[in-house]
């Protein structure tokens, strides 16, 4: 599951640790991120001493490893921002992939509760649109990018359908609601 911060992801990760059959990974690239990044995150210290921060290994473990404990089904609770250039796209391609996205206005009233001036990046939304909006992923090819392949003469993206009048309408008013704000 991709997602950026407060899209209700880790409620959803919530349901699916709770199935009997499945085991659950909570951001497993976190440490890479903050290894790489170096940005000071709250618990930054815990992360990095309880996570592998080589992505080559945690993605190994995800992609080629046994499911822990036996489970029969492995789901992973990805943001979106985690996912830095160097990481090669193509290790993520036998993975099955949702995109989890909150409505904006939603998005930016909670995200204001717990960072005082947030940035388009810190909320993921132009992250997932990297990860894979408008592409197949796990089914021939990923967002492009440094390290992922080009799409071959066959593997073309279906076109991004146009937002219906009423898709339109909506986030104009979603648009003047924060204006007024």
């Amino acid at each position: 599951m991709w997602s950026g911060p407060r899209t209700v992801s880790t409620a959803l990760m919530r349901a699916w640790e709770n199935r009997p059959d499945t085991a659950v990974a909570d951001e497993p690239l976190y440490a890479f991120y903050l290894a790489r990044t170096g940005i000071d995150h709250p618990g930054r210290a815990e992360v990095l001493r309880s996570q592998d921060s080589d992505w080559r290994v945690v993605l190994d473990r995800l992609t080629r490893g046994p499911v822990p404990e036996g489970k029969t089904v492995f789901y992973a609770k990805h943001m979106t921002h985690h996912l830095l250039p160097e990481v090669d796209r193509r290790v993520l391609a036998p993975l099955r992939h949702a995109h989890l996205i909150r409505d904006p206005a939603a998005l930016l009233a909670s995200y204001a509760k717990v960072r005082s001036a947030p940035v388009l990046a810190d909320l993921g939304i132009t992250d997932v649109a990297v990860v894979g909006l408008g592409t197949r992923l796990g089914g021939g090819w990923l967002a492009r990018g440094p390290a992922g392949p080009q799409p071959g003469p066959r593997e073309r993206p279906a076109r991004t359908p146009r937002p219906t009048s009423r898709g339109r309408r909506r986030g104009a008013r979603a648009a003047r609601r924060m204006r007024r704000k």
